[in-house]
């Protein structure tokens, strides 16, 4: 008896290691199917169609997808359908995964929205993109086709996922483009593009909060509006007298307005508009701390007005908390009041976006001033966002600085921020992706290493990956090793910083000269030879060599419309050849939004190109007016 049951449950273990090692998909052929709730929500059902695009991409088959109970013994259990199950406080896209009686397990907490609603919970479908990413070795490098990275495969085994399980640390949320599906879909993969644990704003703007009222207020209440030169600007551009209390309670009545018809908490808004003045009323200027100002003309050319409207954002709270005790206000660090506060004490209901406008590649007494304010703006009391405008900047540039992007995000991640908001992610893929690629990778893991992610990247391009290694190190190097010089340019233009990029195009060809960029082609020829037996990195080497022969020929017409020698024709000629070739370029090479900032501030006879009507630029922009 004792040595039948030995037998018996030897016979047993050997059944389920048998089980366990039989390929889900072998040579063309699988008995697996993609098993979903027999009502699933939008969430399960499009993860599910997810899986199956990108298993038939790796292995040439594809699992039915089944709703409801199934009879089949191996495959995938996605949702609710797993069996696993979140409770009420599970944290909003979070995912669990399991190998359990044949199949893979993977699950998250959803929500019954619609899945392209970035608030909408979606764990199961970024537990089916993490499996892709780190268990099938799959990539999203760039929007479309040909930016993904597809290892084929003729066997695949059902394996546990690592990890397996994930909570996303931070909010991670992005420009949304729903007229840009690519672009969407681009970030929901490589990023997890979420914002359902972001605040929610009462009203319609989430941004800058005032953006509406000079309409609404400008002749009833101009004691609202800022007081410059002795006259109150109710002007469509404006900002605010922030010591006003009738604003302020004014603000609060319409929060509270709102708040009271939602179920779920809402932000008070209080951003100020997007403009340096700043009221210069008696009572604003007496809340005002010392002058002590950060380097670059967009911080020592404007006063320092951080005490001023972080105490403001306390009176607004002090009011919205006697309404609601967990009354949240939020409000931007950015132009003169980026400065952390020195006597004003914050609380954890103060929520501040920190808009950095020290650009990359940064030299090293930038990263000082800005560190000093990040450490303090912590030790404030306040709940901390990162909101940069960086990617706004690099124009169609090779401009490589991912490792100092990540050096920072790290950084901040230590001091505890809880989110990430990207302004300007939207293009240039070809000349400067691998920032954007680092990015996103980060988004979703912020423990990832940089250099092992360029790594990530550069594998991405199969035989042809040491030539593009080469290349990408020599932009990097060459970024790196320019950052002075580049930064001293932007110092000694009108307006002494940056300006995000948005005038890049008038010195592009002094930041990146057509004869250095030439350089980078010998580069991409020797990959696309590598590449000449692999059509996938075949295409991608063609879309890197797209945006370094773009960068070329903008640097070129840079330096036409630089120069006082050129004629009025050959300005013309040169821009007029920039836009049939950018016609031509795949979708995603470059930013034509990113491009139309920057190259509005052309001249031609001292006369910039945005003051000209019917003036030809990009295709899909027909003139800068029609832009604007």
């Amino acid at each position: 008896m004792k040595k039948n049951i030995i037998l018996l449950l030897f016979l047993t273990s050997v059944g389920l290691f048998s089980a366990a090692e039989k390929p889900l998909i072998s040579n063309g052929k699988s008995e697996g199917v993609i098993v979903i709730p027999a009502n699933p929500n939008p969430v399960e059902e499009f993860a599910a169609q997810e899986l199956q695009t990108y298993l038939r991409k790796i292995t040439d088959v594809t699992l039915p997808v089944v709703k409801g109970k199934t009879t089949t013994r191996t495959g995938f259990k996605l949702g609710r359908a797993s069996g696993i199950t979140f409770g009420k406080d599970a944290q909003p896209d979070s995912w669990r995964s399991r190998l359990n009686n044949g199949f893979l397990e993977i699950a998250g907490a959803d929500g019954p929205g619609k899945e392209t609603d970035t608030r909408n919970p979606a764990g199961t479908l970024f537990g089916v993109y993490s499996y892709l990413q780190n268990s099938l070795g799959v990539r999203w490098l760039w929007p479309g086709e040909d930016g993904e990275y597809i290892p084929r495969k003729t066997e695949l085994s059902l394996e546990a996922m690592s990890p397996s399980e994930f909570r996303h640390r931070l909010k991670a949320a992005c420009p949304n483009q729903p007229g840009n599906p690519e672009l969407f879909r681009w970030y929901r993969r490589a990023m997890h593009y979420r914002e359902n644990q972001r605040e929610l704003h009462a009203g319609k703007l989430q941004g800058h909060a005032f953006l509406f009222w000079p309409a609404r207020y400008g002749k009833t209440h101009p004691e609202w509006f800022a007081l410059i030169n002795g006259v109150r600007n109710t002007a469509k551009r404006t900002t605010m007298c922030v010591s006003n209390p009738e604003l302020q309670d004014e603000i609060v009545r319409r929060w509270y307005e709102i708040q009271s018809k939602s179920e779920r908490p809402l932000v008070v808004n209080i951003k100020e508009n997007d403009h340096q003045m700043r009221c210069e009323c008696e009572t604003c200027r007496s809340w005002d701390g010392p002058d002590d100002r950060g380097p670059t003309g967009r911080y020592f050319r404007y006063k320092n007005v951080s005490e001023r409207y972080c105490r403001f954002a306390m009176e607004v709270w002090k009011r919205a908390s006697k309404l609601r005790p967990d009354a949240q206000v939020s409000f931007f660090a950015y132009h003169g009041n980026v400065y952390a506060p020195r006597k004003v004490k914050l609380n954890e209901h103060c929520l501040v976006a920190l808009v950095p406008d020290l650009p990359f590649p940064r030299i090293p007494e930038h990263t000082k001033f800005l560190r000093q304010e990040y450490d303090l703006w912590k030790a404030s009391g306040a709940q901390l966002i990162l909101r940069p405008n960086y990617f706004l900047g690099g124009y169609v540039m090779p401009e490589l600085w991912y490792d100092e992007y990540a050096d920072e995000f790290k950084y901040l991640c230590k001091l505890g921020i809880t989110g990430l908001r990207i302004d300007g992610g939207s293009g240039n893929f070809a000349a400067n992706g691998l920032n954007r690629y680092v990015m996103a990778r980060l988004a979703q893991d912020p423990s990832l290493n940089a250099e092992a992610l360029k790594e990530e990247y550069v594998a991405c391009f199969g035989p042809a990956a040491p030539a593009v290694r080469d290349y990408l190190d020599f932009w990097h190097k060459y970024t790196k090793d320019n950052a002075r010089r580049i930064n001293d340019l932007w110092l000694h233009t009108p307006s002494q910083w940056y300006f995000h990029g948005w005038l890049y195009a008038v010195w592009c060809y002094k930041i990146f000269p057509e004869m250095v960029l030439i350089q980078g082609r010998a580069m991409l020829d020797k990959a696309a030879q590598l590449a000449a037996g692999d059509k996938a990195a075949a295409k991608k080497v063609a879309f890197l060599r797209s945006g370094l022969e773009h960068a070329i020929l903008t640097s070129h017409t840079s330096a036409v419309i630089a120069d006082p020698k050129a004629t009025k024709q050959e300005k013309w000629d040169a821009l007029k050849k920039l836009r049939a070739f950018r016609s031509k370029l795949p979708p995603f090479s470059y930013g034509s939004y990113q491009c139309w900032a920057a190259e509005k501030r052309w001249a031609i006879d001292g006369v910039r190109l945005e003051k000209m009507r019917n003036v030809p630029v990009n295709p899909g922009v027909k003139t800068y007016d029609e832009a604007e």
